[in-house]
């Protein structure tokens, strides 16, 4: 069948994934993306894993294995301490030796700051004494002691961990600094003066775009961007609240920063007027300073601890102008700022700015390209993250409260936390707010969920609970396919080979290859009684099953259903002398050394007899395998004219044998080692681990195509590809679906030289991807029947995507790479694609192909009603192929149509 010309090239994504962790304040990268399936719905009593009681803090869950680590208030005294994920019992806790306790806010705690880890430290940050190292078995490696920051309302900003350094953030009201530590030893790396910042306790952000990495910090009016090596500054831009409390995000190369706080509003003002005016009208006791009772009631006094820096009790002329300034430049907004600044870019790199319905703690998170945003009150927005359209402003989430907590996101959902405990779950692909459960915890939380692999933590102020879907029962068993092969004289084979060619859908149409399922990849060996089984089948499928022995003819059976019975197999001997002599070919195949070469597999790739011409399953056999002096024989139902072979074998290069014909003198074919091809995936100079990469050629022909190669990135983003075939050219590229999270890899074209021979593809740098979102419409008014399956496919490189069309008619895709040719495939019974649809490209009755070189939002595609069918199902005539830029995918459709 055709899967065996296309040996061992699928779709198939065989990606090795990564453990997830959540290492720091918001996560992996403080992005807020969580992974797996959490819950929508959850409380005391509903999917609730496990709940513990924890000291008094407002630190989130950091998360790394097996293990949770969390700081609190215990006694007097602050403490880390880590907790078993399975079920929540503490294995270890140890106190920072903290000589006095600084004061807080009065809803806040001095265990504000999350710990964050690289696998193998775990770091502490207490305002009241410092940094603390410790291992995850709760030893003490190092310590390092830091001046409590001068603020009343206590430490909130959280460590994080980047180029092997602790970045610690000290905004405070006299004196702020930044400081980056060594990892490993807790010696100072470098240290920024920010003593023109005032209090803020926002959270670093480390923005990778572009292959590097950015230190974001944002302040009191200013936003700056810092270099991680020495901490140079980078860029600036104005446009801050004069105290920042929520942390940047990031999609790709656009960065998303955000501050409210009060007297930044157009309509809301806090204006101080000029300090001599003020002293003359104030100061009572005429001491050229002036107390808090000095203030009048108001705005002012209502502050006066932030306006009186040292906290002598006392403002001066300095402390009084300094805040007086800084009310002046205030400004309350949400804006995007794109890379490639440097200096002062307020106004040259500001993309967009909302400025209104604002969160005053809360951090964004963004979604599905989007950017959510939740207002003290309830009031909740989404933008588009690129262009800041909104998609809602200002809607009441109906759970009402301050929002402290930020939002995080997984499986296409938000997460945000009112302080009251409520914890509404938005969904993030809908245009208009829709609240899909509103969990209510029952009592206080500040501090930020973490979600991983499915259990989403949440930490009230007494509490820590992990949620998740329970375990389901099992299900029905899963179809397997099982029999017995036998020889014509009834005995038992052993050692037969039973393998899954291809697949079909047992109802409707598929928008996949027969080749392209993972069950194609399954096979098995039969016994000494001749039994085999090959287990976990896609119920969905039935099979095309392909059946070799030494010595005996292949035989191929169709569309073979697991479900309805064993099978019961027989092979007939392996007679090529008692066909006529045009009916088989022979040939030799040889190792690099020019030695014969056993168990290779050849298979036509395209062949012409008296009665076909071109490629028909059932006319040849399906493939031989060579013996052990490396000779194979192949045979036809009719006398062969001519016929393509291609020729596999474990440890060597793919070849071609051409032009074999019975007559000519018997064809040998040498293997060689082909080509290596080696590179690494890399985001913002980080490597990419698990990502699956694909190879294949560029010239495509039937009968010169080898297919497609994959394989999975090692945990230093590296790639090799053994065994290419030599002198040809290729196209690299990153698998779709196995990138989406982080963005996509564009293909790149290489040439390959000749065999024996090493190639370096270099690096695959991950770049912001395009989302793709369209519509589809029936032209008649018709309602689309369900769980029908939109396929998007890659020109070149061998590579898809597919995602169920909603009720809507609506679909979506993320992970598309920029600057490639994309083919949009539908098949829907009764319909073809309408030569009105104008989106893209109308390639044949179910395809548009066009280029993607942004954002696709609005595709249209518009189905009419059949007019010329066959059997029911959609028409497609080769010919309607574009001469070049053809889609791979859709060839594979058009050859196995047109052979029945």
């Amino acid at each position: 069948m055709l899967t065996r010309h296309f040996l061992l090239s699928t779709l198939l994504i065989t990606t090795a994934m990564a453990e997830s962790n959540w290492p720091q304040f918001r996560g992996e990268g403080g992005l807020g993306i969580g992974t797996g399936k959490p819950p929508v719905e959850f409380n005391a009593e509903k999917n609730m894993k496990w709940q513990v009681e924890v000291p008094f803090g407002h630190s989130s869950p950091c998360v790394w294995q097996d293990k949770i680590a969390l700081t609190g208030l215990d006694g007097g005294r602050l403490v880390t301490l880590c907790l078993s994920r399975t079920d929540g019992h503490e294995l270890w806790r140890a106190a920072a030796p903290a000589e006095k306790v600084e004061g807080a806010h009065r809803i806040g705690s001095p265990a504000t700051p999350t710990c964050c880890t690289d696998g193998t430290r775990l770091i502490s940050y207490f305002g009241s004494y410092g940094v603390l190292a410790y291992d995850w078995n709760g030893k003490v490696l190092w310590q390092k002691p830091l001046p409590p920051p001068i603020v009343e309302f206590g430490t909130s900003s959280s460590p994080i961990i980047a180029d092997g350094k602790v970045i610690i953030v000290a905004d405070q009201d006299v004196g702020s600094y930044m400081i980056a530590l060594d990892v490993k030893t807790g010696a100072q790396v470098w240290r920024v003066d920010r003593s023109e910042f005032r209090r803020s306790f926002s959270t670093p952000f480390i923005w990778r775009h572009d292959g590097i990495e950015e230190l974001v910090v944002s302040g009191s009016i200013w936003t700056r961007s810092y270099d991680l090596k020495d901490g140079k500054l980078r860029w600036s831009t104005s446009g801050m609240a004069r105290v920042s409390n929520t942390s940047p995000t990031a999609l790709g190369d656009v960065l998303l920063v955000c501050g409210w706080n009060v007297g930044g509003d157009p309509d809301d003002r806090v204006e101080m007027e000029a300090f001599d005016s003020f002293m003359a009208a104030n100061d009572a006791d005429k001491n050229g300073s002036l107390s808090e009772m000095e203030f009048p009631e108001g705005p002012l006094r209502d502050r006066f601890t932030i306006i009186d820096a040292d906290k002598d009790g006392k403002v001066t002329q300095a402390e009084y102008d300094a805040m007086r300034a800084i009310f002046a430049q205030a400004a309350n907004q949400l804006f995007a700022i794109k890379a490639g600044g440097s200096g002062d870019i307020t106004d040259t790199h500001v993309l967009w700015r909302q400025t209104k319905h604002l969160p005053y703690v809360f951090s964004p998170v963004i979604a599905n390209g989007r950017v959510f945003t939740v207002k003290g009150g309830g009031l909740a927005s989404a933008y588009d993250a690129k262009s800041g359209s909104p998609l809602f402003q200002g809607e009441r989430l109906d759970a009402s409260g301050e929002y402290y907590a930020s939002a995080v996101t997984a499986d296409g959902r938000v997460y945000v936390t009112s302080q009251r405990g409520v914890i509404s779950v938005l969904d993030a692909g809908s245009d208009t707010l829709r609240v899909l459960a509103r969990n209510d915890m029952k009592a206080p939380v500040f501090a930020s969920p973490a979600i991983v692999d499915g259990v989403i933590y949440v930490r009230t102020n007494k509490r820590l609970y992990a949620f998740a879907e329970p375990v389901k029962e099992a299900a029905a068993p899963v179809p397997r396919l099982k029999g017995v092969v036998r020889g014509t004289d009834g005995r038992p084979l052993v050692a037969a080979t039973v393998l899954i060619d291809a697949a079909y859908v047992k109802q409707g149409y598929s928008p996949l290859c027969p080749g392209c399922y993972p069950d194609c990849t399954k096979k098995a060996v039969s016994d000494y009684e001749g039994k085999f089984v090959i287990e976990q089948l896609d119920p969905k499928l039935k099979f095309d099953v392909l059946i070799l022995a030494p010595g005996y003819k292949p035989r191929m059976l169709e569309r073979v259903d697991p479900a309805r019975a064993d099978l019961a197999l027989t092979l007939s001997v392996q007679e090529p002398d008692k066909l006529p002599p045009d009916h088989t070919l022979t040939g030799v195949v040889l190792d690099d050394q020019g030695a014969p070469m056993a168990d290779a597999i050849i298979t036509p790739a395209s062949f012409e007899t008296e009665a076909w011409n071109g490629f028909k399953p059932g006319v040849f056999d399906p493939l031989a395998i060579t013996d052990d002096h490396g000779r194979f024989t192949l045979s036809a139902t009719s006398k062969i004219i001519r016929a393509d072979l291609k020729v596999r074998a474990r440890g060597f290069a793919p070849q071609f044998m051409r032009e074999c014909a019975p007559g000519k003198p018997e064809r040998t074919v040498q293997l060689d080692r082909g080509v290596m091809v080696k590179g690494r995936i890399l985001q913002a100079g980080r490597p990419v681990p698990g990502a699956a990469v694909g190879l294949v050629q560029v010239n495509r022909n039937f009968s010169d195509f080898f297919g497609q190669e994959q394989v999975s990135t090692d945990v230093e983003g590296g790639f090799i590809f053994m065994n290419v075939h030599g002198g040809e050219d290729y196209v690299v590229y990153g698998i779709m679906d196995t990138l989406k999270h982080v963005g996509a890899v564009p293909e790149v074209r290489i040439t390959l030289g000749k065999a024996d021979s090493t190639f370096d593809a270099g690096t695959l740098s991950v770049v912001p991807d395009r989302i793709i979102k369209g519509r589809v419409v029936l032209s008649d008014g018709g309602t689309l029947p369900p769980k029908q399956m939109v396929l998007l496919s890659r020109e070149r490189a061998f590579d898809y995507q597919q995602t169920e069309i909603d009720r809507t008619g609506t679909f979506a895709f993320r992970g598309v790479p920029s600057g490639e040719s994309f083919a949009v495939c539908i098949r829907l019974h009764g319909y073809e694609m309408s030569d009105k649809n104008v989106s893209l490209d109308r390639c044949n009755d179910y395809q548009l192909i066009g280029r993607v070189d942004s954002d696709i939002t609005d595709l249209t595609i518009l189905m009419e009603r059949m007019e010329n069918t066959e059997r029911g199902k959609p028409r497609f005539d080769f010919a309607e192929l574009p001469k070049s830029g053809w889609n791979q995918s859709a060839v594979r459709e058009a050859r196995l149509e047109g052979v029945k």
